[in-house]
């Protein structure tokens, strides 16, 4: 099942958006987002929902997962993982783009296919 969507003004009751976000609404709407996956059985024409399946369960933004298959470990497919507190670090300013960098930038596209993808 797919929990794409969610109602923001039902999860946050006291209003999500502006400076009122915060990290703990972040984390509560990640978890609200997401693959319910359920086991479901047809009985004489009677579906039901095993609530006791060793299937079941809930992958979020936050679910830890491997893939497997000829496209694991390529390069297009590596995430960096990051640690969200409640401390804001000090960031420095941006330095603006150099010319190299925005001529790069501009011209520069990704071309590495996956294993195994249609060419």
């Amino acid at each position: 099942m797919n929990n794409e969507y969610t109602h923001e003004e039902i999860l946050f009751t006291d209003g999500q958006v502006g400076a009122g976000y915060t990290i703990a609404k972040t984390r509560k709407s990640q978890t609200a987002h997401g693959v319910s996956i359920l086991e479901a059985r047809n009985f004489r024409g009677n579906w039901t929902v095993n609530a006791r399946s060793r299937y079941g369960r809930k992958i979020t933004a936050n679910t830890p997962m491997a893939l497997s298959g000829p496209a694991a470990g390529h390069a297009l497919l590596q995430a960096r993982e990051f640690t969200i507190t409640d401390e804001r670090p000090a960031c420095p300013p941006a330095a603006p783009p150099t010319a190299a960098w925005s001529t790069a930038r501009s011209t520069t596209a990704p071309t590495a296919t996956p294993p195994g993808a249609p060419t």
